[in-house]
């Protein structure tokens, strides 16, 4: 594939280097169930979240929502939905399929990892029945993760205050240098009870896009310092002002239910593959 006219890089082509991960589940077991969160825009309640996640032989599968409440909708409109299969010996990624609306736009997203992580494929539709799916598959030339895979991985991961750890993250459109630090730790009432948290900031550099400055500014996630590193709130500055993702609840799953069968949001994708 030919760099695109724009001098954006393509994503095969991007040259990063980031450690190799590889992390058992003796050091890390997500908990597995449904976890519910309340983001919110400069105090009022705007987006609610929803993250589950089960076991399926010897994945790990992770279903994730969002979108935006009927009195946000007509400033921002958002209706996302992934799904990502992570292997559960190295909690690597095999697969991560998303949809999203984002106002008048829509797009959906499948990437496909090989075992090793050696080849990355990619197909990308822009409408509902697109004709012409953009696709690429090339060599992986890193530790190249998706949003999903890298997030987990990141939880597993040791941290002290100080720590940093580099991802080379690919959404399937671009490909981002994610560098996460943690800063310091604080206590957290959450849930009735005192927690602590590793206070980590992010810092996100698109390698593949040239574009004007993110619309974040700054961030700062709250994991707590435990076995279950859960994510317990996200503060993000934009230049639109400042977003709060709290998590409200966690509902363990139940015996009955072993199994992921969360539907993506636009049944006509499927429906055009």
């Amino acid at each position: 594939m030919k760099a695109p006219s724009n001098g954006a890089t393509p994503a095969q082509f991007v040259k990063v280097t980031t450690p190799v991960y590889e992390v058992s589940t003796e050091a890390f077991t997500p908990r597995l169930g449904t976890y519910e969160y309340t983001v919110s825009w400069q105090g009022m309640p705007a987006a609610s979240c929803i993250l589950t996640i089960t076991r399926r032989q010897e994945a790990y599968v992770v279903d994730l929502s969002a979108r935006t409440y009927r009195t946000i909708d007509p400033l921002y409109r958002l209706r996302y939905s992934a799904k990502g299969i992570i292997s559960q010996r190295n909690l690597w990624p095999t697969q991560m399929t998303s949809e999203q609306e984002n106002n008048s736009q829509s797009q959906s997203i499948e990437i496909n990892f090989s075992p090793e992580l050696e080849t990355i494929s990619v197909l990308r539709r822009r409408t509902a029945c697109d004709t012409h799916p953009t696709q690429a598959s090339f060599l992986a030339n890193n530790f190249t993760l998706d949003p999903i895979g890298a997030a987990f991985i990141a939880r597993a991961l040791p941290w002290q205050v100080g720590t940093e750890h580099s991802f080379d993250v690919l959404n399937g459109a671009n490909r981002y240098h994610v560098i996460l630090a943690a800063l310091r730790r604080e206590t957290l009432v959450h849930r009735g009870r005192e927690t602590p948290a590793f206070v980590i900031k992010p810092t996100i550099r698109n390698l593949t896009e040239i574009r004007p400055d993110s619309i974040l500014r700054e961030a700062s996630i709250y994991l707590s310092d435990n076995r279950d590193r859960e994510v317990l709130k996200i503060v993000s500055s934009l230049s639109i002002g400042e977003v709060t993702t709290l998590l409200d609840s966690f509902v363990p799953l139940s015996s009955r239910n072993t199994d992921s069968s969360q539907t993506l949001l636009n049944h006509d994708f499927a429906a055009c593959s």
